[in-house]
């Protein structure tokens, strides 16, 4: 039986991730990743060897989030799908599995917070501070 506890903490962690998932224009990000790769079917693609870099790096930066987003939202549903089940059983494998799937649906919404909140055209630029 689920405990109140996990409840809240299954309620705080889906209504982060439902509003991370929001600010996260998933459709947005494909058809940035479908534009950049018909570029690199160009044939003069690899005359330029710098912007080609650039491009492809953009590649693996969209698809990789992609992934992150198409995760949580899977991660979602399946803990979701968890809590149902707990909800009609007392089965204390399902509870670890649920304690399991919360670490986890926690540790991917941070990062994917962190990734969107750090997304400005600078955030990938290395920096310099110092503490006086």
């Amino acid at each position: 039986m689920l405990n109140k506890q996990q409840l809240d903490t299954w309620q705080e962690l889906r209504a982060k991730a439902s509003s991370l998932l929001e600010a996260v224009d998933l459709d947005d990000k494909k058809k940035q990743l479908a534009d950049l790769q018909k570029n690199t079917f160009e044939t003069d693609f690899w005359d330029d060897a710098q912007r080609a870099k650039k491009i492809n790096q953009r590649i693996a930066e969209l698809d990789a989030s992609i992934q992150q987003v198409n995760s949580l939202q899977t991660k979602l549903k399946d803990t979701d799908a968890l809590i149902d089940l707990l909800t009609d059983s007392n089965d204390p494998s399902l509870l670890v599995e649920l304690e399991t799937s919360l670490a986890q649906l926690n540790k991917l919404t941070a990062k994917i917070e962190l990734t969107t909140y750090l997304s400005g055209p600078y955030d990938d630029k290395p920096v310099v501070f110092s503490i006086h």
